[in-house]
Formats: C-alpha cells, sequence, structure tokens
C-alpha cells in the first residue's frame, strides 16, 4: 500500500512491475454542531446493541460485505471473541436496524479513537439497500458523537465499492482527507 499521490513510489512501484489495483479513502466530518435526527422508513427501528444481538449483527455485516473485494468471512464463534477481547470494545456504540425482528443494517463504532469516533464497519445487507439504513445510521452515530464530546468522526473506505458508500459519505458531509492505493505483482512460476 502506498499513499496517493506519491509520484517517485508509484514509478518505483511500476518499474518493478507492480499494478495499481485498488483505491481506499480515509473520510472524516467535524460534527461541531448538532447534527440532524436519524430518519427511517416505516416499519423499521433503529437500537443500541446489546450482547444478545450479537449473532444476528455478525450474520447481518457479513452479508453486507460479501460484495466487498478481498472480503474473508470469520465465523462466529471466532469474530466475537475478537470483538470483546479488544480493549476498545464498546458495544454501546454498535447501532442497529430492524425490521420486524430481522436485524437488516448495523455499524460498529470505536468511540475515543485519535480524539473522536471511527465507523470500523457500516452494511446494509442486499435486500435492504437503498432505502436510508446505512445514511440513517451515520447519522445517528453524529448525532452520538457530538453528544458524547466527540467533535470527528472518521472511517476509512473503498474508493470502488460496488455499494456506492463513497458517494454515500460525501452525501452526509464527509471528506477525503488520505487516499492510498494498492500495488500487486502477479507472480510467475519459475
Amino acid at each position: 500500500m502506498a499513499l496517493v499521490p506519491d509520484p517517485p513510489a508509484e514509478q518505483l512501484l511500476a518499474d518493478l512491475a507492480y499494478t495499481d489495483v485498488r483505491r481506499f479513502y480515509e473520510m472524516a466530518i467535524e460534527v461541531d454542531t448538532p447534527p440532524p435526527t436519524a430518519s427511517l422508513p416505516d416499519g423499521f427501528t433503529l437500537h443500541v446493541a446489546t450482547a444478545d444481538d450479537a449473532r444476528a449483527f455478525h450474520a447481518a455485516s457479513n452479508e453486507a460485505f460479501e460484495d466487498h473485494w478481498e472480503h474473508h468471512p470469520r465465523p462466529f464463534e471466532e469474530w466475537w471473541p475478537l470483538r470483546t477481547g479488544d480493549p476498545e470494545f464498546d458495544i454501546a456504540w454498535w447501532f442497529l436496524i430492524r425490521q420486524g425482528n430481522e436485524t437488516v443494517a448495523t455499524i460498529r463504532n470505536v468511540p475515543a479513537r485519535n480524539g473522536g469516533v471511527y465507523v470500523a464497519t457500516l452494511g446494509v445487507r442486499r435486500n435492504w439497500r437503498g432505502l436510508g439504513l446505512a445514511k440513517a445510521l451515520l447519522h445517528h452515530t453524529f448525532a452520538r458523537a457530538y453528544e458524547a464530546g466527540f467533535r470527528r468522526v472518521t472511517l476509512g473506505v473503498d474508493a470502488s465499492s460496488p455499494t456506492g458508500a463513497t458517494a454515500l459519505y460525501r452525501s452526509v458531509g464527509m471528506t477525503t482527507e488520505l487516499e492510498s492505493a494498492v500495488w500487486e505483482k502477479r507472480l510467475t512460476n519459475v
């Protein structure tokens, strides 16, 4: 991975037969005023996750990321101990949206990272995309951050996300602060 732009690094990688295959952005928003209230379509409800929601949260997040480049799903039995064993674990910052009893969208936030709130994952299951659920989760995160005294929310995003994530983040006021490129080199059999 290399920061962009960095012409000398890019030239060196190209000279070594590496190819620029993917771009990622670090995006941020300053939450200096109370953000808009999260708005949901009829029949949907937003909740703070609890340990009882862990399996449904995992399943919804896993399905949402099936389209993500280089996604490698982890079984719940591996995933949950990694989350709860993390010193930054705080489930009070995990939010989910349900339609009835079904978890359809999730956001996992990490508070107090680099002086703000970091959005570690945000996903909407395929059949519920395009309804404004991700935007509602972001607005809820911004509001919760503002209430807790955090004035900055950040995240990382695949610039080529097939879900249009970058456009969503820009639509809620986030801006790109850093761009990086993933370079690959195909190995040949000798």
